[in-house]
């Protein structure tokens, strides 16, 4: 029974080791989820990107310095790029709408006049400026709610994980209380079984020393294993002759 009760406390131990083991790996994922959702800066950047966009628009459409413009168009470029290196993962149909205005842009920034001071101005291409400019900001809306929403649902997974992770620890302390209460009262009812064996071998032996009646102990061969001073004087032997001798060689009279 005790046996029984041992390996199925070390089974418990076992299983929460195990899970436990598991929410820790659970947690670190969440964490590297949550910093990398972070680290997205996507949304940051096409909001730049944007902003950019409309004053490229304002100085096209109000035919403004052409440096100033050139350097507004080098800033695009510049975001451009920087939006390209973060690249949302989960959702395949933003990604591809990111993609394919950043796809456009380009082409629409090669048909704007360099270094010019004075143009004629292309309706057209107003136009485009100010739809493209109004699909950033409509973008770095969604990607703005898409990044919340995904770090939200990151953040939920994690308190969840959190949550089994402290119960899968109280469970597995739970475990460890027990087995050491166990362990202790097995050591208790041992060092008493030594005590309580100790106590009657001192009782036993004081019996045989101080009794008047000839006390002679066999085991199952015959052999002699306790022999008292009354038998030494009673039967004429020594105990070292005695001790380890056939009893019915030594005491019992022949018939």
């Amino acid at each position: 029974m005790q046996t029984t009760r041992i390996l199925a406390l070390d089974a418990a131990l076992t299983l929460c080791a195990l899970a436990t083991g598991s929410l820790v790996f659970k947690v670190y994922t969440h964490l590297s989820e949550v910093r990398q959702i972070d680290a997205n800066l996507s949304d940051r950047h096409l909001h730049k990107l944007s902003l950019d966009y409309e004053r490229l628009h304002f100085t096209y459409s109000q035919n403004s310095n052409g440096q100033l413009r050139d350097e507004i168009q080098s800033d695009v470029n510049k975001t451009i790029t920087k939006v390209q290196s973060h690249t949302v993962i989960h959702d395949k149909i933003l990604q591809a709408q990111v993609t394919l205005l950043l796809d456009e842009i380009p082409q629409t920034l090669t048909r704007l006049p360099s270094g010019e001071t004075r143009f004629e101005t292309n309706d057209g291409l107003s136009d485009t400026l100010l739809r493209q400019t109004e699909k950033l900001r409509n973008l770095s809306d969604k990607m703005s709610n898409y990044l919340a929403d995904l770090r939200m649902a990151r953040q939920l997974d994690l308190t969840n994980t959190l949550n089994q992770l402290i119960i899968s620890t109280a469970c597995a302390l739970v475990a460890l209380i027990i087995g050491a209460v166990m362990f202790l009262r097995n050591h208790l009812q041992s060092e008493q079984r030594a005590q309580d064996g100790q106590r009657a071998a001192l009782q036993s032996e004081t019996i045989l020393s101080t009794t008047l009646d000839a006390v002679v102990v066999a085991d199952e061969r015959g052999l002699i294993r306790k022999y008292n001073a009354s038998a030494e004087r009673i039967f004429g032997y020594s105990a070292d002759e005695a001790l380890g001798q056939d009893i019915s060689d030594l005491i019992i009279p022949e018939q």
